[in-house]
């Protein structure tokens, strides 16, 4: 089964760096930020699916953007596919077992300039108490 695991952040479409202090500290706005995933389903589709609980800080330095940080963990047990009982299943113990690993982590690795209004954040993305690096 192959699983895409993707965090978004919708900071606006036309964010620009250029109105930030040489380097601030932001909490992630849940009002302008989402997290979401899809996963195929059997080779008949995908399932889509956000987590509607989490917090994170991003640290910018626009002057030297290497060293800018993003940190995020995810409540488990806020995961919404919009159907309770495939939900259910998927925080269960088969799964992300919530009971036992409640959060999700991502920890950023490297933030690049990729174009005038995109940025690529590559990071460890922790589940289940497994890391895997981007």
């Amino acid at each position: 089964m192959k699983k895409k695991f993707l965090i978004v952040l919708a900071l606006f479409s036309i964010f620009q760096f250029s109105f930030l202090e040489k380097e601030d500290i932001y909490q992630l706005d849940k009002a302008h930020t989402f997290i979401s995933f899809d996963v195929e389903r059997f080779m008949s589709g995908e399932v889509s699916g956000r987590f509607n609980e989490f917090s994170g800080d991003i640290k910018f330095d626009v002057e030297n953007m290497s060293s800018s940080q993003v940190d995020i963990v995810i409540n488990v047990n806020s995961l919404d596919t919009n159907h309770e009982t495939r939900d259910k299943h998927l925080i269960g113990s088969m799964w992300l077992d919530a009971k036992s690993y409640p959060e999700i982590k991502f920890i950023s690795s490297s933030i690049r300039k990729e174009d005038i209004n995109k940025y690529r954040i590559e990071g460890s993305l922790t589940i289940k108490n497994i890391t895997k690096k981007k």
